[in-house]
């Protein structure tokens, strides 16, 4: 599985797109790629999906949102059972390893480009 969130938000498994709900699916997994691998508040997620007024039913939809896209990540999990997005107190947890996160593969990549460049 790999997150992307350098250009568009997109989860691929295999080359694959998976089939996210829409703008608000993708902002929500891209809060949360952002955060990955740390807790975040669902209160800190409303804010960042709402900075400025939420709508009254605001936690009802971000509910929504994360059920379908851990639906959308369990059925596409490289190991039964995996969950990738949970539930932990006071929010979320989604769970990425480095190599799996195009950022941070550009991180690597450019570092590794700085010291080859440094190294003549």
């Amino acid at each position: 599985m790999e997150f992307s969130i350098l250009g568009p938000v997109d989860v691929t498994v295999g080359g694959r797109s998976l089939e996210l709900s829409g703008a608000r699916a993708r902002a929500v997994l891209a809060t949360l790629i952002v955060h990955a691998n740390h807790v975040i508040a669902a209160e800190q997620l409303l804010d960042e999906l709402w900075p400025l007024q939420p709508p009254d039913k605001a936690l009802a939809s971000l509910q929504v949102r994360l059920s379908e896209l851990r639906k959308v990540l369990r059925s596409a999990a490289d190991s039964p059972g995996a969950d990738r997005l949970s539930t932990r107190p006071p929010g979320y947890l989604l769970r990425v390893a480095p190599a799996e996160l195009d950022s941070c593969r550009f991180t690597e990549l450019t570092d590794k480009a700085a010291d080859a460049m440094a190294g003549g």
